[in-house]
């Protein structure tokens, strides 16, 4: 069964300042999250900079989620902005 098990607001996997790898490691880390598929509203360009280079994590945007992707992985981390969005597409 998959479960969203973690909401990204301001700080966490959602947003990293610079395109740093190391920077989303130490922010997955401080979630205890290794395979993990992260979805927000839009694709930060630092956010795929960072994440393109480590093992079973992924992005997506809103409108690239789907069942097949999200069962994946055993941890979703999804922006409140993206769950809004989300919900809004699914009614």
């Amino acid at each position: 069964m998959l479960r969203v098990t973690h909401f990204a607001n301001h700080c966490c996997a959602s947003q990293v300042s610079a395109p740093k790898t190391r920077e989303l490691i130490e922010q997955l880390k401080s979630l205890n999250l290794s395979q993990v598929l992260i979805v927000s509203d839009r694709i930060d360009e630092n956010l795929y900079l960072a994440a393109r280079n480590i093992k079973n994590v992924d992005i997506c945007d809103v409108e690239g989620i789907n069942p097949v992707v999200m069962i994946a992985y055993p941890h979703v981390v999804m922006t409140v902005a993206a769950l809004k969005q989300l919900e809004e597409m699914l009614g």
